[in-house]
């Protein structure tokens, strides 16, 4: 019997039972440094090879330059998101965030350009991938080509067996197509200018000599298609600055239209005159539109800083009437809304203001705006830019003035209406029959005073 079971074991030990795999690491899939458009219009996008969602929660995002200097891109205490099977986790600047429909933004003022080394470090602060591009010292095997503006290092395998950098990583131009954590995939606009050489010299050529430039209000201007040149007006709204450093916004209303309609206007190299809020300004320009399963997002691009003309300041907008969520449209997008609601949630990038429906609430950190003013379970009134990311509204506040407590206004009624709101308006006092008053207690206490004293004297007498 003992022969049998020693046999038995002996068979189980020899018999090729399949390996047990660990969990595989998460990967770097496509890295974008640029754009001509926006040098700040960088990406990154991770892939899980996985057959299981992954939480990635404590991981950390890293960048080295060819020097050695290492910067933390996306820090362990901001990381979060899941990302599921066999599917993608896009992450980029906060500038791109909004064209792209990112999962995560940088947590530093970091940022990608060439001959650098990127590093991912999961939870337990081991390296899930690396991949260094141009002239770097820290790849794995070998390190691959650099990136151009407009261009994209795309995983061509995964190879988890003989990685190597050089070898699995291709250069991308003409058809980028990135994929965020809830499936939704979006092509990037190639915006390389065209180069077309002549005897003397290259020159950069573009199809906008052979167009005409439009006339249009800002409430027309999604009629048209991107490149149209176009001359349009409105009222400064948000300073450069503000809400991102290449960009402002200008809005206008037109009666008996309710709507007040707004425009982003972008220059590449920030190349704005000194403007203020409320100045009516006319600017030239070129219409770029952003396209995603999610909607369209609509801005107008300058070259110079004389494309840009004030024609009045001072000028002010009405406050945009009161809407329901429900009726919110994507068509409405860059215009200026006011919701009323409560507060459900403020967490770190995560503000919900619920009427009966939910709105994420954005607040930038050039606004200058504290978050701890908007307390959960208060009622709010609160005014800003219209967004559509991610399948759902955002309100973007432009500044502390947007923003009204209406809890708070219910806590501090006057004191008299309170007491007894017929008879009690402490507001309107009768000063002069207050000044009476003190002067009869002066004239009381001076003749009590004047008694008192010819007493004493009498007695010392």
């Amino acid at each position: 019997m003992k022969k049998v079971v020693l046999f038995f074991l002996l068979f189980l030990s020899l018999w090729p039972w399949p390996a047990v795999t660990d969990q595989y690491p998460i990967l770097i899939n496509q890295v974008m440094i640029g754009q001509n458009e926006g040098a700040k219009n960088e990406l990154v996008e991770l892939y899980n090879p996985n057959d299981s969602a992954i939480n990635l929660a404590g991981y950390t995002l890293k960048k080295k330059t060819a020097s050695g200097s290492e910067t933390t891109l996306v820090s362990a205490k901001a990381f979060n998101g899941i990302i599921r099977a066999k599917s993608y986790f896009l992450i980029s600047s906060p500038e791109f965030k909004d064209q792209i429909t990112a999962d995560l933004t940088y947590s530093s003022t970091a940022s990608l350009s060439k001959n650098n080394t990127l590093i991912l470090y999961d939870n337990d602060k081991k390296i899930s991938d690396k991949i260094g591009y141009g002239e770097v010292n820290d790849f794995i095997v070998q390190a691959t080509i650099n990136p151009e503006n407009n261009q994209i290092l795309k995983r061509a395998k995964i190879n988890l067996g003989e990685p190597n950098n050089l070898i699995d990583f291709f250069i991308e131009e003409k058809n980028i197509q990135i994929e965020n954590s809830q499936g939704n995939v979006i092509n990037i606009n190639n915006f390389r200018e065209e180069i077309s050489s002549s005897n003397n010299s290259e020159k950069k050529t573009t199809n906008s000599k052979d167009k005409k430039v439009q006339t249009v209000s800002l409430k027309n201007v999604k009629n048209l298609a991107k490149g149209d040149l176009i001359i349009t007006e409105g009222i400064v709204s948000v300073l450069p600055g503000k809400l991102g450093t290449q960009y402002f916004y200008i809005h206008d209303y037109y009666n008996p239209d309710n709507n007040i309609y707004g425009l982003q206007v972008y220059n590449y190299n920030k190349k704005f005159p000194s403007l203020k809020i409320g100045d009516r300004i006319k600017i030239s320009g070129e219409v770029a539109i952003t396209e995603n399963e999610t909607g369209k997002t609509f801005k107008i691009k300058t070259k110079e800083i004389e494309d840009i003309k004030i024609i009045s300041a001072d000028n002010s907008l009405p406050t945009p009437p009161l809407e329901k969520i429900v009726n919110l449209d994507k068509s409405q997008t860059g215009n200026l809304k006011t919701i009323k609601g409560e507060l459900t949630q403020n967490k770190t990038n995560q503000i919900y203001l619920d009427d009966g429906n939910e709105i994420l609430i954005e607040i930038k950190k050039g606004t200058g705006i504290s978050t701890k003013i908007l307390k959960e379970g208060q009622t709010f009134s609160l005014s800003g830019i219209l967004s559509y990311t991610d399948d759902k509204f955002k309100l973007i506040i432009i500044n502390e003035e947007t923003i009204e407590n209406l809890s708070q206004n219910e806590d501090e009624k006057p004191l008299g209406e309170v007491l007894n709101e017929e008879f009690w308006e402490l507001e309107s006092k009768n000063n002069n029959k207050t000044i009476f008053q003190y002067l009869a207690v002066i004239i009381f206490i001076s003749g009590v005073y004047l008694v008192f004293n010819k007493k004493i004297n009498r007695l010392i007498k």
